[in-house]
């Protein structure tokens, strides 16, 4: 006689209510090895628990375990006549690092790109470019970066600009902006490209306002008196994607050139704002004017 269990290919366990294993198919020896379970011994407690509590449950979902350094989903069925419980297993470790690879890769890409523009290339629009009529352009740049970067060996400046960066990027993520992209020590926000509202100037400069504490709190930027000169405009911009291969999301225009601008032209530790950016903080925000400067 032909026990079909024996002939599974997939792993086919047997416990009794009390949590012992009472079978297991030669296919469940990865699976039992894992576990460290043999024949006779009892389940650990809380997976016996939750394969009886699934076994009881009229429509059991799996349970998925690690055993070794696989992945297993559990299927739990209760065979009343005979008093035991069958728990088939089946091996989805690969399905798993599919889905952790495609986890990772759509990190990566949203690191890069809005979330609207990645759905778009990922539905196949071959040419993104669009117009904005009102956008806030933000520029930060770290005040004698090349100074600083005489001083400091490559990798103790990388460092210290990662830290920088990495506390810009959650306060782009706080404010609900865009980050377009780091030239450098330049560090460039968007505010009003993606989500339409009407308050991304505010946003921007609330974003601006916190750099400095975010950068306080950084011991390797307090130690070499990392500060930076914040330029912010806001206007019409063209934003799309550009190349192939390692493509970027950018924006380009005058209002760009004038926030750049803002950022170079500005001092040390100070955000400098234009006035159409004045005007629409004025009577929320301290501000106060900074004369007569030339602006290419």
């Amino acid at each position: 006689i032909v026990k079909f269990p024996d002939q599974n290919p997939n792993p086919v366990l047997r416990i009794d209510w009390d949590g012992r294993l009472v079978y297991a198919n030669r296919a469940s020896a990865g699976l039992t090895a894992g576990l460290g379970l043999t024949p006779g011994t009892t389940l650990p407690a809380r997976l016996r628990d939750d394969l009886l509590g699934r076994a009881r449950a009229a429509d059991p979902d799996p349970l998925e375990v690690e055993a070794g350094d696989r992945t297993y989903a559990l299927l739990p069925v209760d065979v009343p006549e005979f008093g035991f419980v069958n728990v088939y297993g089946t091996d989805v470790t690969a399905v798993r690092e599919r889905e952790r690879l495609a986890r990772e890769n759509e990190r990566l890409l949203l690191n890069i790109l809005p979330a609207p523009i990645a759905q778009r290339l990922r539905d196949g629009e071959p040419l993104i470019a669009d117009r904005f009529d009102d956008v806030t352009l933000l520029f930060a740049d770290v005040v004698e970066f090349t100074r600083l970067s005489s001083t400091l060996s490559p990798s103790e400046l990388v460092s210290v600009l990662n830290e920088v960066f990495t506390a810009f990027d959650e306060l782009v993520d706080r404010y609900d902006l865009e980050k377009v992209k780091t030239i450098g020590d330049a560090y460039m926000v968007a505010g009003g490209l993606t989500d339409g509202s009407a308050d991304h100037t505010a946003r921007v400069a609330d974003m601006a306002l916190a750099l400095t504490a975010a950068v306080d709190r950084i011991d390797a930027a307090v130690r070499l008196g990392v500060r930076f000169r914040i330029g912010i405009h806001c206007g019409p911009v063209v934003a799309g994607v550009i190349g192939s291969k390692k493509f970027i999301y950018d924006v380009w225009g005058d209002a760009v050139n004038l926030a750049s601008r803002m950022e170079s032209l500005g001092a040390p530790g100070r955000i400098q704002v234009t006035h159409a950016v004045k005007e629409r903080l004025e009577g929320r925000y301290l501000l106060e004017p900074r004369g007569l400067i030339e602006v290419k």
